[in-house]
């Protein structure tokens, strides 16, 4: 049984997920949903991410593993994309300073910026182990 300051702490954390996650524009999407889950169940269980494969956490969710993957990485490419545009227009942008090199590689995101601009052929790459885990180190920033 949790106590009720481990309630409070958890109850902050899965707002501060949820702002986050709106602050990169993808709380809308799919693939949020499955973010939330899993993050909520890293946190409930006190896991640690390194302890555990992306596809294992994905099969604990009880759904088809690939799909939950794959919505995981859309949402989170759709974040990067949408941090990138905010970088392209201004790289003092808060959101853009706070989350860029969290949540994504920055080598990544400039290769999304290139792409944005047309100087490259290829979108930035998405490490899903990296963006769950900068998600947990961001919600426990309170």
């Amino acid at each position: 049984m949790q106590s009720e300051e481990q309630e409070t702490d958890y109850n902050q954390s899965i707002r501060r997920l949820k702002g986050i996650l709106q602050e990169i524009g993808i709380l809308s999407e799919a693939g949020s949903k499955d973010i939330i889950r899993i993050v909520r169940y890293l946190i409930e269980e006190d896991l640690d991410i390194r302890d555990i494969t992306v596809r294992e956490l994905c099969s604990r969710m009880g759904q088809n593993t690939k799909s939950v993957e794959q919505r995981i990485r859309r949402a989170a490419s759709v974040g990067m994309a949408n941090l990138a545009y905010r970088g392209m227009d201004d790289y003092a942008d808060p959101v853009f300073s706070e989350y860029g090199a969290r949540l994504y590689s920055l080598e990544q995101i400039k290769r999304e910026m290139s792409y944005i601009r047309g100087k490259s052929d290829g979108h930035g790459n998405v490490r899903v182990r990296k963006f769950l885990s900068g998600l947990m180190v961001c919600c426990k920033d309170i």
